[in-house]
């Protein structure tokens, strides 16, 4: 059945970073180590109209955890939205997301900003396509969705193929199958790295609400460079595995 007003559903997203082999060379001395990286999102969305909607981040938190020579280093981080109330509305095939209650703070408009210009419309043509096409994603468009990872010079290629159309969540979906190899500088606090993320996979996008309701999307990341710490020059790299999911369930809608 289509999207009814009043219909509810969760869509859970994470990217897992697991098997990361760790190397750093300081003053000539090799140490290696582990790294692990989980970030989580649950969104809760209530459909108002095909147009408008009422959305709740139940839970985004961020994990990193490394281990050098033993010792266990660990970082959370938490968004600044989790919990509060916020209406989404779909103009001119773009959602753009207010908190329902108040103005918001600085940060909290970096994060709207962020969610009303989600990464995942960018590996897509903006002309139709039809069951079967084949289309490419350029360096350009792979930046912008791993615009977390690749911070400038991006390079390398991606490709997408449009399998069928099928029903998910109660919504028209197409599946495409998707592949991308993207490369890099990331920048991190005044110093960069080079880094490739490969990967692939499938996506189901609503041809409702022009969104990913599932994503799974398997390969590796790399990274590493030349840096500085405490006035010494260090050299760094990582090789791990990497995993994007997205799952979307409706709720009851009690």
């Amino acid at each position: 059945e289509p999207l009814m007003s009043g219909q509810k559903y969760r869509a859970t997203e994470s990217m897992v970073i697991s098997n990361g082999k760790l190397s750093i060379t300081v003053m000539g001395e090799q140490m290696r180590g582990t790294m692990e990286s989980t970030r989580e999102k649950i969104t809760e969305y209530e459909l108002v109209s095909a147009t408008e909607r009422n959305v709740v981040i139940t839970n985004d938190t961020e994990e990193n955890t490394r281990v050098v020579m033993g010792q266990p280093q660990k970082e959370s981080e938490t968004n600044v939205l989790e919990g509060k109330p916020l209406n989404g509305k779909l103009e001119d095939g773009k959602w753009t997301f207010a908190l329902v209650d108040g103005e918001p703070t600085d940060e909290e408009s970096v994060e709207l900003e962020e969610m009303s210009n989600p990464d995942d419309n960018a590996l897509y043509p903006r002309k139709p396509v039809k069951i079967g096409d084949t289309f490419k994603i350029s360096s350009k468009q792979m930046k912008t969705f791993l615009a977390d990872a690749i911070t400038r010079d991006p390079s390398g290629s991606g490709e997408g193929k449009v399998e069928e159309i099928v029903e998910h969540v109660g919504q028209q979906c197409a599946r495409i199958s998707m592949k991308l190899d993207a490369r890099g500088i990331i920048e991190e606090d005044g110093q960069e790295m080079q880094i490739t993320i490969k990967v692939e996979g499938e996506v189901l996008r609503s041809l409702e609400i022009f969104e990913d309701l599932m994503v799974d999307l398997t390969g590796t990341i790399s990274f590493g460079g030349e840096l500085e710490t405490l006035g010494q020059p260090m050299s760094m790299s990582v090789v791990a595995d990497l995993h994007f999911g997205i799952d979307s369930e409706v709720l009851d809608n009690n």
